[in-house]
């Protein structure tokens, strides 16, 4: 929002704007894919300093020129933001900060499945509430609340990635991963843009279509790795190619001690 408003007074055009904001994201996703196949490679300490490098010398260049073909340059190699999600107020960032303190108790407690995917599919409810709340107090209360909730399964999907994959793969995962999601929110402001126009946005469709489908992600998740439909509390026994220990990360150590007994029986 600031970088579109100080374009703005400079006197670029709307499409100039989002033509730079769109190749901002595009170089993200492209670094994000090059770590991926590079980092295990030169090492990890030295591509965060070639990364940090790039994304100072794109900082200073934004700060400095106002030569369009140079900021294009400056956002695409060093990407204006470390991440495409880092768009929302300071206020709700905080909000979402405080809630991630309660992962690591709920991940020890339920493990990473649970952690993961019970409080985003939560505030993904809410943002339907959102869509349909007939006030704005009450549309507001619930989209900070949703805001806090949806970000507790940030650390623990991190987590999780490294431990379904052998260790020689995680940087790699974790930044196509990175690179996928990167792509979705590129191009998620063209789709809502989309569904906004009357008479689809008097039906909330923008907020009623992120919730739907953020929910059948988490559905799908719980298919492919929950051990039943209701994850832990169903007491099914894991996969056997499951490590016991990696059983306990990922479903807590009530169902890796149910995995156990289910073993020895």
């Amino acid at each position: 929002m600031l970088l579109a408003s100080r374009l703005s007074i400079v006197g670029y055009s709307p499409a100039e704007i989002g033509v730079l904001i769109a190749v901002a994201c595009a170089g993200s996703v492209a670094g994000t894919i090059v770590m991926a196949l590079f980092a295990d490679r030169m090492g990890r300490r030295l591509a965060l300093i070639v990364s940090a490098v790039l994304m100072a010398a794109a900082g200073a260049v934004f700060a400095t020129c106002d030569s369009y073909p140079l900021l294009l340059a400056a956002a695409f190699i060093g990407t204006v933001s470390p991440s495409t999600n880092d768009n929302t107020p300071f206020g709700m960032n905080l909000l979402a900060a405080a809630a991630q303190l309660a992962a690591p108790a709920l991940t020890a407690r339920s493990g990473l499945l649970v952690t993961m995917l019970w409080p985003h599919a939560v505030s993904n409810v809410l943002l339907l509430g959102v869509a349909f709340a007939p006030t704005f107090p009450l549309a507001a209360a619930l989209l900070l609340v949703r805001h806090a909730l949806s970000k507790i399964d940030v650390p623990a999907r991190q987590a999780f990635t490294a431990a379904i994959v052998a260790p020689p793969q995680r940087t790699a995962v974790a930044s196509m991963t990175a690179a996928a999601r990167g792509v979705a929110v590129s191009t998620s402001p063209l789709a809502a843009t989309v569904l906004s126009i009357p008479p689809l946005a008097e039906f909330g469709t923008p907020l009623v279509a992120a919730a739907l489908l953020a929910l059948l992600y988490d559905a799908l998740m719980l298919r492919a790795f929950g051990p039943a439909p209701w994850g832990r509390r169903s007491g099914a026994v894991l996969p056997p190619t499951l490590p016991v220990d990696r059983a306990a990360l990922l479903h807590g150590h009530k169902q890796a001690a149910a995995s156990r007994e289910g073993a020895r029986r």
